[in-house]
């Protein structure tokens, strides 16, 4: 029995701080200290009104999610909203404005998301008062996901600012638009969503918790509130991410979208205060049991010293506690304590006698609720000893029970599927069976340099000379300085390159030692750090096997909309030979991405749909896209391309590791946009090209054909309204987005 749902309102932060743990707050959009000319453009979510969507809930819910808005599906990136502007030192900026009528809140889902070096992405409401950001390349994800935390108001702007060692190597694109529709903020009500008989964290009952709680944290996904999860300290103590939660939470859920928001509780016992807090934006999975129902994550990044954060320990013997207590978040709400003053029984997930959980028979002070699930039990030593399963514990039911997964069943599992535990939270495989927690920020050596990730090589690589890129930090009292950093490629000479500076405690940097050349085949990497007197020698080495082929990268991103059965692609070379092309059977609204290292030569990408509305899916709902890369760089995308889109490119793999590449195909360019009864025509390399002119409305219903345009194209008695102009030639299509506006 998972936590019945409570239909009451929640309070959720507005985040000042930056998501993401590499990111600090101390960057400002570009705009916030230049003066720049133009307005941003604005793209209008349509969405139904709040009524309308709080009638469509059930009167009474009592399983799933707490949702409090609307996801709207949108299409928006760099490549075909907002406004790109060329700054001064040839750097360039990107903006795009979102508006969501009577929105008391918006957060926003990427589903193609990835910055280079150097790129920062801020986000903000449109008063400038509140931020997320700057994010960066250490934001990116395997996955090539993210998602944000909330932000108040209907009105946020989308702001990239762009170097031009980098230029169109960005992918943003946002997929998804929440829409708040509860006032969560409680602008016009009583904080406080969760039942009465909840407790703050911040009360009596919290008061020699205070230290575990902050390895406690809320978990956000999309439009709704999931579950809470716990950081987990390990035998190594060294800071990885680890973080313990139920695995009915993660059913069916895209967990690189999760957000895990930590230190959102009251300033003080019965406050209708809050703090801010802080996120973490996405996750991988470590290990799943479905009998004791625990999942084990690792967080996309660990979390920066200023979240405070801390990592619990653990207890994995099968030994009651004599008293235990539960931090949650109850329907969203801001921290909370439960307390149980009797002992924890034996237990199975339906309270009943058995070994795979703890039960506890009634909780003296607090209750749990939806929200709550995933939560740790801890007991009187504060060691984690389960997480929260379900039960029938709450405000109406005070006698109720509920049931934790037990960390004695889910450390060596007998069934139930996972490895165990054991495996990762003992990686030092020292036999303990107790562990006691530590602070973020807390000291355990004096000189230590850790090397955290191996950025590059990758596991696939196209590139004639390959870049070494590794991430490493301080995680010692003193201060490191110049650092000496070695690799080996294949047991073969160990090369060696001086990082120069220093750092202190839990600075973390990111450093590229010199390219090598390669041969085609698997390689093995070796890269290991060396600073005098280092204490702890398990964190100086890490290893990898990488693949490399010759030639220069070509990366396709494609995301079928409703009716995949439409659509098919290929890449072949100019004499007609297929490289590679799409599934014979396609599956809808899925991302098809692969990677090829092409030879000198020139090439032909093609897209085809034959309904002749591209990826635009008939209706505009549903919508899918295509993305194109050459070495990192965009080299073409779409949606509405209509029967065919080919884009022919060419490659000189000789000239450096970046190949020279040409598009064989100009645009047509559109102007005034909004426009009245008359609309101007030009091609944007000035070549005068006459077209077919097809009119659609916005419903994919045609409105008007006009026959051979040229620079003048007149529309007559054509509605207020907006339109997509189709132009047709013997070799492409191209589609364009106008306004039409009357006096």
């Amino acid at each position: 029995m998972k936590k019945p749902q409570t239909i009451l309102f929640f309070l959720l932060l507005a985040s000042l701080f930056p998501l993401r743990a590499q990111t600090d707050g101390s960057s400002l959009p570009y705009s916030f200290t230049h003066q720049l000319e133009g307005e941003v453009p604005v793209c209008r979510v349509s969405h139904e009104s709040n009524a309308a969507l709080l009638r469509k809930e059930p009167f009474e819910n009592k399983s799933g999610d707490f949702v409090f808005g609307q996801e709207i599906a949108v299409n928006y990136s760099t490549l075909n909203a907002g406004k790109w502007e060329e700054l001064s030192n040839g750097d360039r900026l990107w903006r795009l404005a979102l508006h969501s009528d009577s929105a008391y809140s918006l957060n926003l889902q990427f589903d193609y998301f990835y910055l280079p070096r150097g790129g920062r992405l801020h986000i903000y409401t449109a008063d400038k008062k509140y931020l997320l950001g700057a994010f960066t390349e250490a934001d990116n994800q395997n996955s090539r996901k993210f998602a944000t935390s909330l932000l108040p108001g209907g009105e946020i702007v989308l702001e990239y600012y762009e170097p031009r060692q980098v230029r169109q190597q960005a992918a943003i694109h946002l997929s998804t638009v929440v829409h708040g529709y509860k006032d969560f903020y409680f602008t016009n009500g009583k904080y406080g969503s969760s039942g009465s008989c909840n407790v703050d964290i911040q009360c009596a009952e919290g008061a020699p918790y205070q230290e575990v709680k902050r390895a406690v944290c809320l978990i956000l996904y999309g439009s709704r509130i999931l579950c809470t999860g716990t950081l987990i300290n390990n035998t190594s103590m060294d800071r990885t991410p680890y973080l313990l939660t139920a695995y009915h939470c993660l059913s069916g859920k895209d967990i690189s979208n999760f957000v895990f928001i930590f230190n959102h509780e009251a300033d003080q016992c019965g406050s209708n205060h809050y703090t801010d807090g802080d996120a973490v934006t996405g996750a991988t999975i470590v290990d799943l049991g479905y009998s004791s129902d625990y999942a084990l994550l690792k967080l996309s990044a660990v979390p920066p010293m200023y979240y405070r954060v801390y990592y619990a320990g653990w207890d994995s013997r099968d030994t009651a506690a004599s008293e235990a207590v539960c931090i949650h978040h109850p329907s969203g709400d801001v921290k909370k304590i439960s307390v149980c003053r009797q002992p924890v029984r034996h237990s199975d997930s339906q309270g009943e006698k058995g070994n795979t959980h703890w039960m506890v028979p009634f909780w003296n002070r607090g209750t749990t609720e939806s929200g709550s699930s995933g939560s740790a039990l801890f007991n009187t030593k504060k060691q984690i000893i389960g997480q929260l399963d379900g039960g029938t514990a709450s405000c109406v039911d005070t006698t109720g029970f509920d049931v934790f997964g037990k960390m004695a069943y889910s450390w060596l599992p007998p069934t139930g599927g996972g490895y165990g535990l054991k495996q990762w939270l003992d990686p030092l495989q020292s036999g303990v069976t107790v562990c006691d927690g530590m602070d973020s920020y807390q000291i355990l050596y004096e000189k230590d340099a850790a090397l955290s990730e191996i950025l590059s090589p990758g596991e696939h690589n196209c590139r004639m000379r390959q870049p070494v890129r590794v991430c490493w930090y301080n995680n010692g009292s003193q201060s490191i300085e110049n650092p000496i950093f070695q690799y080996q490629i294949d047991h073969g000479e160990i090369r060696q390159a001086v990082r120069s500076g220093a750092w202190t405690f839990m600075r973390a940097d990111t450093f590229e030692l010199a390219s090598l050349p390669l041969e085609e085949g698997m390689h093995h990497l070796k890269v290991w750090v060396k600073v005098a007197e280092d204490e702890n020698g398990l964190n100086d080495t890490l290893e990898t096997d990488f693949s490399f082929q010759n030639g220069a990268s070509l990366h396709w991103r494609i995301k079928t909309d409703y009716y995949p059965s439409q659509n098919r692609w290929l890449l072949k070379d100019t004499s007609g030979n297929i490289l590679a092309q799409s599934p014979s059977t396609l599956t809808a609204r899925t991302v098809y991405s692969d990677t090829f290292c092409l030879a000198e030569g020139c090439y032909d990408f093609v897209i085809e749909d034959s309904a002749g509305d591209g990826l635009y899916g008939h209706d505009g709902y549903g919508q899918g896209y295509y993305y194109l890369y050459l070495q990192d760089k965009a080299i073409a995308s779409g949606v509405q391309f209509g029967y065919r889109d080919s884009i022919r490119f060419c490659v000189d793999s000789t000239v450096s590791v970046s190949p020279h590449f040409a598009l064989c195909r100009p645009k047509f360019q559109v102007f005034p946009n909004p426009c009245g009864n008359f609309v101007n025509i030009r091609m944007e390399n000035g070549v005068s090209v006459n077209a077919d002119v097809n009119l659609f409305s916005v419903e994919g219903r045609i409105v008007k054909r006009f026959r051979q345009v040229g620079e003048l194209l007149e529309l007559g008695d054509l509605k207020p309204g907006i339109y997509l102009m189709q132009f047709v030639t013997p070799d492409w299509i191209q589609v364009e987005k106008i306004i039409v506006i009357k006096p």
